[in-house]
């Protein structure tokens, strides 16, 4: 189940096929605490991906992953382990702490911004 060794800003780090993530269907996250915290990371993720002004794509090949990873974490239908926190994090360049500050979400709980029309 190993993948190529790779250097991510100074870690080493072996990507694996879902880069340590185990990959669930949307109904079967666990609802509450969890599923808060999956949806929260992947929002940070989604935001400071475009704040940077990169594709999915751009971000998976930044941090060694599959585009559908990237995919995954977005969407909040993936169990993301420690490590790969610090992947996402290390190649959006922000601390894995960022991708889990709730306070920086807008107030939608998707984290999506609201544009209204005038």
């Amino acid at each position: 189940m190993g993948g190529k060794p790779d250097r991510i800003s100074g870690l080493d780090v072996r990507v694996d096929r879902l880069a340590g993530m185990r990959h669930r269907a949307a109904k079967a996250l666990p609802r509450g605490p969890l599923r808060d915290w999956l949806a929260c990371i992947a929002g940070n993720t989604r935001r400071l991906r475009r704040e940077r002004g990169l594709t999915q794509m751009a971000l998976a090949e930044r941090a060694s992953m599959s585009l559908r990873s990237i995919q995954r974490v977005e969407g909040a239908t993936v169990d993301l382990s420690v490590g790969c926190l610090v992947i996402l994090a290390t190649a959006l360049g922000v601390e894995p702490t960022d991708l889990l500050g709730k306070d920086a979400l807008a107030s939608t709980p998707s984290g999506r911004t609201v544009s209204r029309r005038t």
